[in-house]
């Protein structure tokens, strides 16, 4: 097995269509987003010194597009195609007394906690 690099899925959240479909588990390790490989950091390059969030490629999907995931999971690799959506808040955000309306960009369902727990190269099972 060559070197590999991801970051451990913490959770899925539980109202989602990734969720609801079983697409993406918790402690699955995510390697890859739409062919970027990510790093142990939750970060994928751009060019040659420059480096962003994963977060960055979800952000330039519109609402129903999907992802498409390069995970581990029980040792096997599998990719898998989400659905990104706007995650509606159960409750308002306000700034300075201002409710905040809208969500103009959609957001992953999966939740990888910052900072993200990097997978070992030397360890093959996730820490739980």
């Amino acid at each position: 097995m060559g070197e590999r690099s991801g970051v451990l899925i913490r959770g899925v959240l539980p109202l989602s269509e990734c969720a609801r479909r079983d697409l993406v588990q918790r402690d699955d390790i995510l390697l890859a987003i739409d062919g970027q490989p990510i790093a142990d950091d939750g970060t994928f390059a751009v060019g040659q010194q420059e480096r962003l969030s994963f977060q960055h490629l979800i952000h330039l999907k519109f609402d129903g597009q999907t992802v498409r995931l390069r995970l581990l999971r029980d040792g096997d690799e599998l990719t898998v195609d989400v659905p990104v959506h706007p995650q509606h808040r159960m409750v308002p955000t306000t700034t300075y007394d201002v409710p905040q309306v809208g969500n103009p960009r959609p957001a992953s369902p999966l939740r990888l906690y910052r900072p993200c727990s990097p997978w070992s190269r030397a360890d093959p099972q996730p820490q739980r």
